[in-house]
């Protein structure tokens, strides 16, 4: 599980509706209760392992120095812990949408003003940020870093005014606080490839 969004809007009675991310692919939901669970500071869910038949799951809320993180643990029926994975808060995220694991990878990988070259040794300005917009790259307004990689995208890159009719790929490679942007294409197979061609852009972050 990548993601869970909580919207207080959901609470219904004694209960809410989250929604989840699972493997940056798919979304679900669970119920948390809000009534005792098995420790202090914990919730019960109605989610369970499909892989452990009895399993079942409780959120709970360790309050930390810096934020509220949130821990989701997974237990056996005999109450053994299956799995734990924590999860922080990503200030700025949509309540209403799950695309917090997309802002989180921007603002970690992107966001910032770069300058540099491009393929034919001009200079460059570009600034990213966390919304998913994009300035300084010719004839694109907005930007999303790939997170699912299925089927032949095994290939790190970001997708350019996704939702256009001039939507295009574009390859990445970071090093250290340097940014190459690379033209992308797609190879037919099998299974359709996304291939990296030339380096467009050499970029340092500031």
């Amino acid at each position: 599980m990548s993601e869970i969004l909580i919207n207080p809007a959901r609470l219904s009675g004694d209960s809410l509706e989250a929604s989840l991310g699972l493997g940056n692919h798919e979304g679900s939901s669970m119920t948390v209760y809000f009534r005792p669970g098995l420790h202090a500071n914990a919730l019960p869910t109605n989610y369970h392992d499909y892989d452990a038949p009895g399993s079942f799951a409780e959120l709970s809320y360790p309050i930390a120095a810096r934020d509220t993180a949130l821990v989701l643990t997974t237990y056996n029926k005999s109450r053994r812990v299956l799995a734990q994975s924590s999860y922080q808060r990503i200030p700025g995220a949509s309540l209403t949408e799950l695309v917090s694991l997309n802002r989180a990878v921007r603002h970690l990988l992107f966001s910032g003003r770069y300058v540099g070259t491009d393929s034919l040794g001009r200079a460059a300005r570009l600034e990213f940020n966390d919304n998913g917009q994009v300035k300084g790259l010719k004839g694109f307004r907005s930007y999303d870093v790939n997170t699912d990689f299925i089927g032949g995208v095994d290939l790190d890159h970001l997708v350019l005014d996704a939702d256009t009719k001039h939507r295009r790929e574009m390859a990445y490679r970071h090093s250290h606080d340097t940014l190459r942007l690379y033209a992308a294409r797609w190879a037919e197979g099998d299974v359709p490839t996304l291939v990296r061609g030339r380096l467009l852009f050499t970029l340092v972050r500031r």
